[in-house]
């Protein structure tokens, strides 16, 4: 009897599992991304006379001379932050080749700004680290950095520095990089580009 009112339910379960339900819900609410970024602490203007504001490829160019200055030392010492250094470098290098071709980018100059800006926010993450100050760090930094200096820091950390690099740059939450140059680093390295 039993078995006879399990294989009468059968069907009825297997039906059941394979009616479509009908979920309901809302849209789902907007919300304005954008408006709770923070604002650019470089300011972009195509006209500026300044070759960062503006985002002329000079100021690619100081970008990576300032790098190639902060890498030197740290490759020299074989301090585990120049891995990081290194490709950062490299990346930067490539990108300025990519731009010799004028129409890789629809809008350069602003792409130019946004790799000036980036570096400014790397520089200033790694010198509030490297004197001490790291309450003015990004979280994402210093774990970078405290894997660095505890030499945990291998080929394989160099996807979580840059993967650290892009998402504390663009969402800088807790962090803002000063607008002056006159600000400077240990050993006299300058924190800002422009």
């Amino acid at each position: 009897m039993q078995r006879l009112l399990r294989l009468a339910l059968l069907p009825l379960v297997l039906l059941a599992l394979a009616w479509p339900a009908t979920a309901v819900a809302e849209d789902a609410p907007f919300v304005g991304w954008s408006s709770l970024l923070p604002g650019l602490s470089l300011p972009y203007d195509v006209d500026s006379p300044n070759d960062c504001i503006a985002g002329r490829v000079q100021c690619v160019d100081k970008v990576i001379r300032q790098m190639t200055t902060r890498f030197e030392p740290l490759a020299s010492s074989c301090d585990h932050d120049a891995i990081f250094a290194l490709t950062y470098l490299r990346v930067t290098e490539e990108y300025r080749r990519t731009i010799e071709t004028p129409t890789f980018f629809d809008d350069t100059s602003f792409v130019n700004h946004e790799d000036v800006l980036f570096a400014r926010y790397y520089f200033a993450a790694y010198d509030a680290w490297a004197a001490g100050r790291t309450a003015s760090v990004p979280p994402a930094w210093r774990v970078a950095f405290d894997a660095a200096r505890d030499r945990a820091v291998s080929a394989n950390g160099i996807c979580s520095s840059a993967s650290t690099h892009t998402s504390s740059a663009t969402s800088r939450s807790s962090f803002t990089a000063s607008g002056s140059s006159s600000r400077t680093a240990p050993a006299g390295r300058p924190t800002t580009i422009g």
